[in-house]
């Protein structure tokens, strides 16, 4: 059986062992290696890394390819050659591949297949993870669906679920998630296998939409709650600026005022004792910051803060 595999980010990571345990032909679509990390180093993504340590390992000939876009007319030789290899697939599958797919490769394989972290038509489009903590939502999960012209409109096969814990971040989050993918590709493989797919329509009326994140800071005027929710949203990489220092915040909790008994100073942003450090807020709740980095440093907790950098207030 022959697997084609199109994916640039983290989600795919669980799946990709278990397809080089299980299939003979893999084939990855992905995003070309970038210049990486603070030395600018050109490095492969970590789906392309992990697909290649999983060839040497499984002694598996494969093929890869790299595109920026699907679309560029001076790339036409490589993608009909792509073109042609679908054409002999049996299951294709978009998995958080940062890559518009062209309608004219959905009917190729004899199934496409889009692995999407969110329980559609909830959240459809390329942010799912992140609008789902910015909206505190409780529960979420993987949904099974066929590739289709539209994002995330196609037809579902399965949906599976788990729970958002208080402290899940993005980066906890998706690699809960990634799990999950694992294990709902194997229910459709089952289902693929014994010719056992059912496919529902989904609900537009439902649906909610996302879009790419391209700002990651801290919007203040908002409550407590969606600071948090921001922060957990857009880990690593949430940020205020201080002093003319970006400041990134990384993790944060909700406390009640009224059962904090200290003695809190203050200043535009914070309001903080010789221990404990929140953002100002005029409400009944406040949000703590609990450890926080600030640029070109290593991450610190809130009081070595305070007594680096408030201390004079």
């Amino acid at each position: 059986m022959q697997i084609v595999l199109f994916s640039s980010g983290s989600l795919s990571l669980k799946l990709i062992p278990y397809l080089f345990q299980n299939f003979s032909k893999l084939i990855l679509v992905t995003k070309p290696d970038k210049p990486q990390d603070r030395h600018l180093k050109v490095k492969p993504n970590i789906v392309k890394q992990t697909f290649l340590e999983n060839s040497t390992k499984f002694s598996k000939d494969t093929t890869i390819f790299e595109f920026e876009s699907l679309k560029k007319i001076e790339q036409k030789e490589k993608l009909d050659e792509l073109k042609r290899i679908l054409k002999e697939t049996d299951i294709a599958i978009c998995c958080d591949v940062g890559l518009i797919i062209p309608e004219s490769f959905i009917d190729l394989p004899k199934i496409f297949i889009n692995i999407h972290p969110s329980l559609l038509p909830l959240y459809r489009g390329p942010s799912p993870i992140q609008y789902t903590l910015l909206n505190d939502e409780k529960i979420t999960g993987i949904t099974i669906c066929l590739l289709s012209k539209e994002v995330d409109k196609g037809d579902i096969i399965l949906q599976k679920i788990i729970k958002i814990e208080e402290d899940d971040n993005f980066v906890t989050l998706k690699e809960k998630l990634s799990q999950l993918a694992l294990t709902s590709f194997t229910t459709f493989l089952d289902l693929y296998k014994n010719n056992s797919i059912n496919f529902y329509k989904q609900d537009d009326e439902k649906a909610t939409f996302t879009l790419k994140i391209k700002d990651t800071s801290i919007d203040l005027s908002k409550g407590p709650i969606f600071i948090h929710n921001q922060v957990r949203a857009y880990f690593p990489d949430a940020y205020i600026t201080f002093k003319n220092k970006r400041i990134k915040i990384l993790k944060t909790k909700i406390v009640e005022r009224s059962e904090l008994n200290l003695d809190l100073k203050e200043n535009d942003l914070f309001l903080f004792s010789k221990n404990r450090l929140f953002f100002r807020g005029f409400t009944n709740k406040l949000s703590e910051i609990l450890e926080l980095q600030v640029e070109g440093k290593k991450p610190i907790n809130s009081i070595s803060f305070i007594n680096g950098y408030l201390k004079n207030v």
